[in-house]
This record gives structure tokens, sequence and C-alpha cells, in this order.
């Protein structure tokens, strides 16, 4: 499963997910992201005053070792049933 969307940051992103590791690409980097969701460390903030929502994935509790995203609200609803949709075994 995937999700493609403008993060008002870093422009085009897609994150994917194969039920085990889930990916971020941003559009003119050559670098993937990756985490594995049992050691998946989801935090969401927002929206925040512009609209935008943080979602911070991260493979241990103090933020370190994933990777940060920003979503538009308009884009909020596809990317939030994807963010559903990760395998829960590595939430915390």
């Amino acid at each position: 499963m995937e999700v493609a969307y403008v993060d008002p940051v870093q422009g085009n992103v897609v994150i994917t997910c194969d039920g085990t590791v889930v990916e971020h690409f941003v559009e003119g980097k050559a670098s993937v992201a990756r985490v594995h969701v049992r050691q998946l460390y989801l935090e969401v903030k927002g929206p925040h005053r512009k609209g935008f929502y943080e979602i911070n994935f991260n493979s241990a509790p103090n933020g370190l070792g994933g990777f940060k995203t920003f979503v538009a609200g308009d884009d909020w609803p596809r990317v939030a049933e994807f963010l559903n949709a990760v395998p829960a075994a590595g939430r915390r």
C-alpha cells in the first residue's frame, strides 16, 4: 500500500508499507528512509496553525532513527487512512 501527496516542506512524497517496512520517498532525492513496523514509534501532531499535520516515523521513542513529513489539511484524510492501515504490531 502507498500514499502520495505534496509535503509543503519537501515537495512530492510517496510513503509505502509492504506490511513489514514503512518507506519514505522524496522526489529529487536518491535516498529512502525506512522503519520496520516492529520498531515503529508513530507520532502525529497537528493540525498546526497553518493547517499542516506533522508526522514522525521513528525507530526509537526519543525521536531518533526515522523521518518526518508534513501533510496539508486537504491531503490529511488519505494520509490518515494510510496510517491507520499500517500494521499495528510495532506501534507504541
